[in-house]
Parts: structure tokens; C-alpha cells; sequence
């Protein structure tokens, strides 16, 4: 099976990495034309590199064991591709399913929901990440500062989810300090922020 390892202006890219047994880019062993031979498997280079973008052909001659590539990259600004293989000695190449998890990971302070993509090694039932990104995070714990300056009342903090209750107190936004103020007795915004489950007053 042949496959392009190449570089194109700005949006074309095409990578060839094995993920099993070992993590190896191929662009690390393709940088002049000719037959590569390593440990696991012998492959032929053609390389037309220029100066800027990368243009090679690789061509898989034998394989010494079970392998995984990941075959990737972009074919455009706006279409992308991943595709997994398993190879095994006979050079069948299998393409094998890439699935999605969505895990939920809580600290003191954040929830973070991530998107996981993995593909399942079958030679030994392992999970192989191929990447993650965050899809949402917020904030569990909202942490504010309460004070008085000339009495004047100054809230300061993680007060966006909570500008609500803070107009209702009738204290408005001060862009300059990057805090709510007004003539209201700091006592009675502590009471009415410690009514809020997720709000810390700060000391």
C-alpha cells in the first residue's frame, strides 16, 4: 500500500505516523529517496521534497510484525481526515474504528467536559489515544471580594454569573475598577451572596 507524506501551502497536509508497538513519525525516516529497513517493517521512499513543502510516496515492502499507522491530516482548508490501520505480515491493511468517549473531570474549582478519540489496539485490547480537546468548561466555585473603601461597597471576583443578584442590590459595574460598587452595607451583600450555593466570599 502506497501512501503521500506532503505539505501544501497552508491548508494540504498529510502525515503518516505508526502508533504500535512503538509512537513513530515517518517524515523522520523519509527525508531521502530509497529503500528504509527498521525493526519492524521495510518500506521504499520516493522523496520529492522542495525547499518549503514536503512530497513523498511511501510504499510498505514487508512488515516484520503487527503494526498501526494513523494515516492523517487535512486535504483542504476545510476537510480533514484520519483513518487507522492495522497491518500485519501479510500486508493486509485493516482499517479499524475510531471512537469517542466523552469524559467528565471535576477539581475544587472547574467541571471540564473533554472529547476523547481512541482506537482500540487489537493485538493487545489496549486503548490508543489519538487525541482530545475540550468541549465545555465551567466553573463549579465562584470566588468574590468583598469590601469597603470610603464607604463605598466594592465586590469584586468571578461576579459575571452572579450581576444579576448584584444589580439587585442595587450596585453597578465600575469598568475603571473592574468591580461592582455602590452605597449598600457590606454586611447585607455578604448575607445575600452566601445564600448562593456556589459562591465563596473571599477574605
Amino acid at each position: 500500500m502506497r501512501f503521500k507524506i506532503e505539505t501544501w501551502g497552508s491548508c494540504v497536509r498529510k502525515y503518516l505516523d505508526m502508533l504500535y508497538p512503538i509512537k513513530l513519525p515517518l517524515s523522520t525516516i523519509t527525508s531521502k529517496s530509497g529503500v528504509v529497513e527498521t525493526e519492524w517493517f521495510v518500506i521504499n521512499v520516493d522523496n520529492y521534497d522542495s525547499r518549503k513543502n514536503m512530497n513523498r510516496e511511501v510504499t510498505f515492502l514487508s512488515v516484520k510484525q503487527a503494526l498501526i499507522l494513523r494515516y492523517h491530516g487535512s486535504l483542504s482548508c476545510s476537510k480533514s481526515f484520519d483513518i487507522v490501520y492495522l497491518v500485519d505480515e501479510k500486508l493486509n491493511f485493516t482499517e479499524l474504528e475510531i471512537k469517542t468517549e466523552v469524559r467528565t473531570e471535576t477539581n475544587a474549582k472547574f467541571t471540564t467536559v473533554k472529547e476523547i478519540r481512541y482506537v482500540v489496539n487489537p493485538v493487545n485490547n489496549e486503548r490508543i489515544v489519538l487525541g482530545e480537546k475540550k468541549v465545555e468548561k465551567a466553573k463549579r466555585l465562584y470566588e468574590v471580594k468583598v469590601k469597603v473603601e470610603n464607604d463605598v461597597t466594592i465586590v469584586t471576583g468571578d461576579t459575571f454569573e452572579i450581576k444579576d443578584v448584584l444589580k439587585e442590590l442595587r450596585l453597578r459595574w465600575d469598568p475603571a475598577k473592574k468591580a461592582w460598587v455602590g452605597k449598600v452595607p457590606a454586611e447585607l451583600v455578604r448575607q445575600r451572596l452566601e445564600q448562593i450555593p456556589d459562591v465563596v466570599i473571599l477574605t
